[in-house]
């Protein structure tokens, strides 16, 4: 039906546009931007580190996934 209304090439072009869109989001999603300088007072890299990863993949990282 949308194809139709389309025509057959911006319909694919569309279909291919989105998978390809979906395929980023799960990109992204997997692995977390990688912090590149702490704040001064952090006393706790590693376990910055550690906070951030847990904090992306339970939160955007299940947002982008959905």
């Amino acid at each position: 039906q949308h194809q139709e209304l389309l025509g057959t090439d911006v319909f694919m072009t569309l279909v291919y546009v989105q998978a390809a869109l979906e395929e980023h989001h799960r990109i992204v999603a997997a692995e977390e931007p990688k912090i590149l300088m702490h704040a001064n007072d952090c006393q706790d890299p590693v376990g910055c580190n550690e906070d951030w990863h847990a904090i992306w993949w339970n939160g955007m990282a299940c947002f982008l996934l959905d």
